[in-house]
C-alpha cells in the first residue's frame, strides 16, 4: 500500500476521500471487511458518511478493485452500508445507542424562542452580500505571502485601517505599530491579564456590575478582583486605590448604561495604574454624538479594546487592542493565536471601502427604533428604563431582588430569555446600598420579525409596578365593624397578556395585592367591589380632610400644585361603612361603588375586588389638616 499511496493520476481516484483503515492478518478481504464493520460499529464512520469508490479505495490500499467491490456488497447485504446508483456507497443510518452505554456527553443548551439577553446584536442584519463580495475581492488580489503565518500583532493592512478609523470615529490616539489584533475581547483580556500578572500585578479593580465571564478570565490568570461601586456618575475611581489595574466601560457602562462623568474620566486618566477600556458599543449612541474614548487622555496608561462583535457579528471573532509601548511586547507575546488572516484582510477592505461605516449607521438607526419601541411599551405600563440612550440594552429597575427573580421566571414561562441585574453583580462583597434589582433587557438580538412578539411577551411577564400613586381615602365605619376599617389603595398598575389586545389594572392595598376580576365578578363575603378608571394627563391633587367623609362631597383636594399623587375619589354603596357619596354620581348599573383614579396612564374601566383593611388607629390622608 505504501508504494501506491499518493501516486495515482486518474481523475476518479483523485476525487475520492481519505479513509484510515487498519488491515490486519493475511486474508485481505476478511481484514478489509472487519475493519469497515468495526469503524461503523465504533462510530468512527458516522451515519451518512460517503465512502470512497471501489476504484479509489483499491488504489489507496494497493489491492484488487474486485476485492473492495465484494466487501462493499457483503456489508450492504448485512445492512452496514447502503449503495445507490449514482450516489455511491455510504454508511447506513442506525438507531442511536442507549444513553447508558456510551460516554456521557454534555447536553446542548436549549435555544430560547425569544432571546432578550444583553450582549448580542441582530445576527440577521449581518451584511452577508457585502462581506462576501469584499472577501472575494480580497482573496483574488491578496499576494501569496499574506496567506502564510501572519505578524503576531495582526495583518498590517488591518492595523493601518483601524488606526485611521479609530482616530476618526472614536478619537483614539493610535499608531498602527501599537495595535494588536485579537479574537474578541475575551481573548484580548486573557492576554492582558497574563501580561499584567507576569509584570507583577496582583489586583484588578472591576466595576461592581459587568460580565461574569470577564471576571472569571481575569481571576483565572491569578489576579484578585476588587469591585468598584457604580452610581449615576459611573464607576467610583477613588475606590481603586491600591489596585494595579482597573477594567472600565466608560462610554456606556455595562449593564447599567451610565456614562463615566468627565470628572471621573480625568481621575481615571490621572490614576497611576493600568486602565483597560472596554469600548464594546461606543459607536451606538442615539441621542447625541458618541462620547470619545478615554484612551486619548492617557495613551501611555490606557489599553483601548474594541471589537466587531456588536457592529458586525460575534462569530467573526475579530477584536483589537491599542496598547501602550511599554506593554506592547508583553501583550503581543501572550496573544499567540489570532483570527484568520483572510478575515483580517476582509475587515481591512471593508473599513477602507466605507462598508463598515455604512453598516454601523444602518444598525444605529435600527437599534434606536427598537429602543424607542421598548421605552414606549414600558411607559404604557407606567414603567421607565434607565441609563443613556445608547448600546443594545436597557435597564428596568425594581425595588427588590425577589421581584426580579419572579419576573425572570415568569418571562421564561412565556418563552422569553432575559437576565436580571443579579447575574451581573460582582459577588457579595459590594458596598452598602449597591445591591440593585431589575432587568437587563437586550433589544438587539431578536430579528426584526420577532421583536414585536418578544416585546409583547416581556410586557406580559412584568410585575404590577405603579402606574399611579393614590392617596389615602378614609370612610366612616359602620356600627358592627370593629376598630377603624379603611381601604387604602397604594398603587395601580397594568398587566397585558398576549395575544389578547386588552389590559387591566392590578391594585395593591397595604402591601397586599387585590384580586383582579374581569367582567365585574361578584364580591365575596366581607369584600368590596370597585370600578377603576385611569385617565391621562391629570394634575396631581391631595385628598381632602377626613371631616369631609359622609357629607356627600368628593374626597378631593383643591388641586394643590406639587401634591404627592393623582386625584382620587372613592364611592361605595351597599353595606355598612358607606361614604355618603351622591349615589346618582357614584353608582353604576350594578349598584357597585366606583373608584376613579386620575393618573398618567390610561386603561379601560375594569372591576377589582378589595378586602377591607382593619386598623387600630384611623387612617388619615397625608396632607390632612
Amino acid at each position: 500500500m505504501a508504494e501506491t499511496w499518493a501516486k495515482t493520476t486518474r481523475r476518479a481516484e483523485v476525487s475520492g476521500v481519505d479513509l484510515h483503515l487498519d488491515l490486519s492478518g493475511t486474508r485481505v478481504r476478511a481484514g478489509l471487511e472487519s475493519a469497515l464493520r468495526g469503524a461503523v460499529r465504533d462510530g468512527r464512520l458516522r451515519a451518512g458518511t460517503r465512502l470512497p469508490s471501489s476504484r479509489a479505495l483499491a488504489a489507496d490500499l494497493g489491492i484488487a478493485r474486485n476485492t473492495v467491490a465484494e466487501v462493499y456488497s457483503q456489508l450492504v447485504a448485512e445492512g452496514w452500508l447502503t449503495a445507490q446508483t449514482g450516489a455511491g456507497t455510504s454508511v447506513t443510518p442506525r438507531q442511536a445507542p442507549h444513553p447508558g452505554t456510551g460516554a456521557a456527553t454534555r447536553p446542548e443548551a436549549a435555544v430560547p424562542r425569544y432571546d432578550l439577553r444583553a450582549g448580542v446584536p441582530d445576527l440577521s442584519a449581518f451584511p452577508r452580500r457585502a462581506w462576501l463580495a469584499t472577501a472575494r475581492k480580497v482573496l483574488a488580489a491578496a499576494p501569496d505571502h499574506l496567506l502564510g503565518y501572519p505578524d503576531p500583532r495582526g495583518v498590517p493592512a488591518l492595523r493601518a485601517a483601524l488606526a485611521d478609523y479609530l482616530a476618526r470615529a472614536r478619537g483614539v490616539t493610535a499608531d498602527p505599530a501599537h495595535i494588536v489584533i485579537c479574537a474578541g475581547f475575551t481573548h484580548g483580556l486573557a492576554g492582558i491579564s497574563r501580561a499584567l500578572r507576569s509584570a507583577g500585578a496582583s489586583t484588578l479593580a472591576v466595576e461592581a456590575y459587568g460580565h461574569q465571564a470577564h471576571r472569571d478570565i481575569a481571576a483565572g490568570q491569578g489576579l484578585r478582583l476588587r469591585p468598584l461601586p457604580v452610581d449615576g456618575m459611573g464607576a467610583v475611581i477613588g475606590e481603586a486605590a491600591g489596585a494595579d489595574a482597573v477594567l472600565l466601560t466608560p462610554a456606556h457602562q455595562f449593564p447599567l448604561g451610565v456614562t463615566l462623568h468627565p470628572r471621573r474620566r480625568r481621575e481615571a486618566a490621572d490614576w497611576g495604574g493600568v486602565v483597560i477600556e472596554d469600548d464594546y458599543d461606543g459607536e451606538f449612541r442615539y441621542d447625541r454624538q458618541p462620547v470619545g474614548a478615554l484612551q486619548t487622555l492617557a495613551p501611555d496608561r490606557v489599553i483601548y479594546a474594541g471589537t466587531a462583535s456588536k457592529s458586525l457579528a460575534p462569530g467573526l471573532r475579530l477584536g483589537w487592542l491599542v496598547v501602550p509601548p511599554r506593554l506592547l511586547d508583553a501583550v503581543t507575546a501572550e496573544l499567540a493565536a489570532g483570527p484568520s488572516a483572510l478575515d483580517q484582510l476582509t475587515l481591512a477592505e471593508f473599513i477602507t471601502s466605507g462598508g463598515y461605516d455604512r453598516q454601523i449607521r444602518r444598525a444605529r438607526l435600527a437599534y434606536r427604533r427598537r429602543r424607542d419601541r421598548l421605552a414606549a411599551a414600558l411607559r404604557r405600563q407606567g414603567l421607565q428604563v434607565t441609563g443613556i440612550a445608547a448600546g443594545l440594552q436597557a435597564v428596568l429597575e425594581f425595588s427588590r431582588t425577589s421581584l426580579e427573580r419572579a419576573v425572570v421566571t415568569r418571562a421564561s414561562q412565556h418563552g422569553v430569555a432575559i437576565d436580571g441585574l443579579e447575574r451581573y453583580r460582582a459577588g457579595e462583597d459590594l458596598p452598602a446600598g449597591d445591591g440593585r434589582a431589575g432587568l437587563v433587557i437586550g433589544y438587539g438580538h431578536p430579528p426584526e420579525h420577532a421583536f414585536t412578539t418578544a416585546l409583547a411577551r416581556l410586557c406580559a411577564a412584568l410585575p404590577g409596578e405603579p402606574a399611579a400613586q393614590l392617596l389615602l381615602v378614609p370612610y366612616r365605619p359602620g356600627p358592627s365593624e370593629p376598630g377603624h376599617p379603611a381601604v387604602r389603595i397604594e398603587s395601580v398598575a397594568r398587566y397585558a397578556r398576549p395575544p389578547f389586545p386588552f389590559s387591566w389594572p392590578s391594585i395593591v392595598a397595604n402591601g397586599q395585592p387585590i384580586t383582579v376580576s374581569r367582567n365585574g365578578g361578584r364580591a365575596g363575603p366581607g369584600q368590596r367591589s370597585f370600578r377603576v378608571t385611569l385617565a391621562r394627563s391629570m394634575q396631581p391633587a391631595r385628598v381632602g380632610s377626613p371631616d369631609q367623609a359622609g357629607k356627600g362631597g368628593d374626597h378631593r383636594g383643591g388641586g394643590e400644585p406639587g401634591g404627592d399623587g393623582p386625584e382620587a375619589r372613592i364611592g361605595y354603596r351597599g353595606g355598612e361603612g358607606r361614604t355618603g357619596h351622591d349615589p346618582r354620581r357614584h353608582r353604576d348599573h350594578r349598584g357597585r361603588g366606583r373608584l376613579r383614579v386620575r393618573g398618567r396612564a390610561g386603561v379601560r374601566a375594569q372591576h377589582v375586588v378589595a378586602a377591607p383593611v382593619w386598623t387600630q388607629e384611623p387612617l388619615r390622608p397625608p396632607h390632612a389638616p
